[in-house]
């Protein structure tokens, strides 16, 4: 679909006059129309900064003249910026000038305008500033050699008396040419000017043209006093109001929001039209830079629909195109409420306190602010990043999830887990309170069921994110369960069931626990009693994992020594038995078990809880020999330290059973 992007192209018909400059435009042609130009015609200037109009005046005025002044005037539009080079501006110049000349004289048989060509040829023995004039107008000059340039000039003049049709030469763009540039064509005009019937209509910056003239004669002075010897009509563009500047941004902002079907509530466009005319104004004060704002919006506002807040986003843009400085501040600083204002503007200084005042505030329709740390990037890159978690692609889940799709909830959830997963839990962490019951329950069985994105051979007990993710997942749950509806006590239970890998539903369990126990009120002791039968459940699933395959095989260690504890604690003969049998018939695996206790290693009661230590060091003593052992120093050095300490507590412990000699 082409978005209606406006161009920043000047105006060529009165209806598309933005800034009211066709009253101006058709004062100007009607000034130029009633000149009496039989004796000589004058040199008119037209000034104005870049942006503010004045080719869109030249067009209004060329309407004007071929609408209002046909039968006596005929316009000839020149733009010296298209040109590659000073050989082809004359050339074309002088050119396009007699074909318009020529025109007016088909009737009469009479070639003026070959003679003017051949005029503007013999200007090469006219001394240039900075440059000499180019090849290709001293050979058109040749054919003057016998005829004196001030002969020929009278010819002209008396031939151009009996014109019909007065010429109006528009010249547009002369302050984008270079400095030699300028100088040719200022000098083209005043030497080829003053015939009678041509007049000249040139369109400029003022300042940047003056500038130049005033480097060619070596002061600024000087260049202004040369303009007014080739401009005797100055004429500067009216300044566009800045209610009408004001309007017009305010009417393409709305634009660009209803081609990206943003809907923006009536307080915030009443906001927004307050800065604009605070703060944008300050900067803006050409309908080009007011162009360049609505074209930014146009482009930006599709690219993070639903991403963003498009209030901020209105706002951000202002500051790219009008407050580079500030722009960049906030770009690059999350925290920019302190920020400096030494380097920036006289402008931007005024601005960048309310607008930063504007930025900060939370009471939005949709919390997405700028100053939010989870959004504050996508303002920048046109994008959600690869690294983020997009707000379509979590409403997308939560649809699913409404829907009762739990099979694609899964999907989806995993989908996004296994590239994101601490951006996930950090993007539905703030939805607990606010999701209906129904989808709380189905996300928090999704994230039981991805655990295994977890990072594999970490210690799951103490990962952050494992804890974030486990913490989320019981608040979920927790969530589902209200005094009428009792579903909490299934989904927990569902949850503690599913939920991989074992170590993650025992940290899952934890979290659970932690929620009955501080958020249940009294009178709920049978929901509270409910869930901590879960235990049971879990103690289950650890034995029968337990009895396939050791946790100290299997798991990283943390991980299987809490494992085994929560065995244990839950049923502890049990727990033991299988321990005491498991080392007497793989006596090699005593030195993983010693190994969970790291440190621990001096606590000899905490580790016989498990076993009976005789057993524990008679397994270690049987396999040190053994080939088959694992020889990382740090776990030998661990069993050797039991074993030691064993023999040790053996020792006192006899001591203490031996009656004491009578006297």
């Amino acid at each position: 679909m082409t978005r209606n992007i406006a161009l920043d192209n000047p105006a060529e018909r009165p209806e598309d006059d933005e800034f009211n400059r066709w009253p101006f435009s058709q004062r100007l042609a009607d000034t130029i129309a009633a000149f009496d130009t039989s004796q000589g015609a004058p040199v008119l200037g037209l000034f104005g900064r870049w942006g503010y109009g004045k080719s869109t005046v030249l067009n209004f005025v060329r309407l004007a003249l071929e609408r209002d002044h046909g039968e006596r005037v005929t316009v000839f539009t020149f733009n010296p910026w298209l040109f590659k080079d000073q050989d082809a501006l004359l050339r074309e110049f002088f050119a396009g000038l007699a074909r318009n000349i020529d025109a007016q004289f088909e009737k009469t048989g009479k070639r003026v305008g070959e003679l003017m060509q051949r005029y503007g040829g013999a200007l090469s023995s006219v001394p240039w500033v900075g440059n000499s004039l180019s090849k290709t107008a001293e050979a058109i000059g040749k054919g003057l050699s016998e005829d004196p340039t001030s002969a020929q000039r009278h010819r002209l003049i008396d031939m151009m008396r009996e014109s019909p049709k007065k010429v109006v030469a528009l010249i547009d763009d002369i302050d984008r040419l270079d400095r030699d540039e300028i100088m040719t064509v200022l000098k083209m005009v005043r030497l080829s000017a003053n015939f009678p019937n041509v007049v000249y209509l040139l369109a400029f910056d003022e300042e940047r043209v003056g500038r130049v003239a005033g480097l060619a004669y070596g002061e600024e002075a000087d260049g202004r006093q040369f303009l007014e010897k080739i401009i005797q009509h100055p004429f500067s563009l009216p300044a566009v109001g800045s209610d009408r500047l004001a309007s017009y941004v305010m009417r393409h902002a709305r634009a660009a929001c209803d081609e990206a079907k943003i809907v923006l509530s009536d307080k915030n466009w009443t906001e927004f039209h307050r800065i604009c005319k605070e703060t944008f104004l300050v900067q803006l004060g050409t309908p080009r830079q007011a162009i360049r704002y609505a074209n930014a919006l146009r482009f930006a506002l599709p690219m993070l629909k639903g991403e963003v807040d498009p209030f901020d986003q209105l706002i951000v843009e202002a500051m790219r195109i009008l407050f580079p400085t500030l722009y960049g501040y906030v770009r690059d600083n999350l925290n920019f409420k302190d920020m400096k204002f030494s380097k920036m503007s006289a402008n931007e200084k005024e601005a960048a306190g309310p607008l930063i005042k504007v930025l900060l505030r939370r009471e939005r329709e949709l919390d997405k602010s700028v100053s939010d740390p989870r959004y504050h990037a996508r303002y920048f890159s046109y994008a959600v990043t690869p690294d983020d978690v997009s707000d379509a692609e979590l409403k997308f889940l939560l649809d699913l999830c409404e829907k009762g799709d739990q099979a694609n909830v899964n999907l989806n959830l995993r989908v996004l887990a296994e590239k994101r997963l601490g951006v996930l839990i950090r993007r539905l962490s703030p939805l607990v309170d606010k999701l209906p019951s129904d989808t709380a329950q189905s996300l928090a069985l999704a994230l039981a069921l991805t655990g295994d994105v977890l990072p594999a051979g970490l210690p799951l007990c103490d990962h952050p994110i494992a804890s974030d993710m486990a913490h989320l997942i019981a608040w979920f749950a927790r969530r589902v369960w209200s005094v009428q509806d009792k579903r909490g006590k299934s989904t927990a239970t569902q949850i503690i069931t599913c939920a991989t890998p074992l170590p993650f539903a025992l940290k899952i369990h934890e979290e659970l626990a932690l929620s009955v126990a501080f958020e249940l009120e009294p009178e709920h002791r049978e929901i509270r009693r409910d869930w901590k039968r879960l235990g049971s459940i879990l103690c289950e699933r650890i034995k029968a994992d337990v009895l396939s395959r050791p946790p100290y095989d299997h798991y990283s260690l943390p991980d299987a020594l809490r494992l085994l504890r929560f065995w244990h604690d839950n049923a502890s003969d049990e727990q033991r038995i299988w321990l005491e049998s498991r080392l007497k018939d793989h006596p090699t695996e005593a030195i993983k078990f010693l190994a969970m206790f790291g440190d621990k290693l001096v606590n000899y009661e905490f580790i016989a809880k498990f076993a009976d230590p005789t057993i524990i060091a008679q397994a270690v003593e049987s396999c040190l020999g053994l080939p088959n052992v694992d020889r990382d120093s740090q776990k030998l050095s661990e069993a050797h330290d039991f074993v030691r300490a064993h023999n040790q507590q053996s020792a006192r412990e006899k001591s203490s059973t031996k009656l004491p000699t009578s006297s």
